[in-house]
């Protein structure tokens, strides 16, 4: 394994290549810290569609409409993750004041 740094790195980067291809580990070091790892690509190929017919199978159930308490479940984690996401922007943005839909939310009203 070579552990080399950024500044190393960024001039010997063809050297770097060739080492990696060659099937060596390269580990590229921030402030003496690993924070990178060269290593040889290797394609998977092309995906075939169909792959896994006759290996899995989807019960009819799984098309049957959700029971009420886990609908309300989905509900609740979509209008927080609206919530969290309009909350971010607000705050991006600077703007003094929530909507009014994000404070009735917020204070649970």
């Amino acid at each position: 394994m070579s552990l080399v740094n950024i500044h190393e790195a960024k001039t010997q980067l063809s050297r770097l290549l060739v080492q990696a291809e060659a099937g060596e580990e390269v580990v590229i070091a921030r402030n003496g810290k690993s924070a990178a790892q060269l290593v040889l690509f290797r394609d998977r190929g092309k995906r075939r569609f169909g792959a896994l017919r006759g290996k899995i199978s989807i019960s009819e159930s799984f098309f049957d409409p959700l029971p009420e308490a886990e609908l309300a479940v989905w509900a609740r984690r979509i209008v927080r993750t609206l919530l969290d996401t309009h909350a971010f922007l607000w705050r991006l943005d600077g703007s003094e004041k929530l909507s009014q839909a994000t404070a009735v939310c917020v204070s649970g009203r």
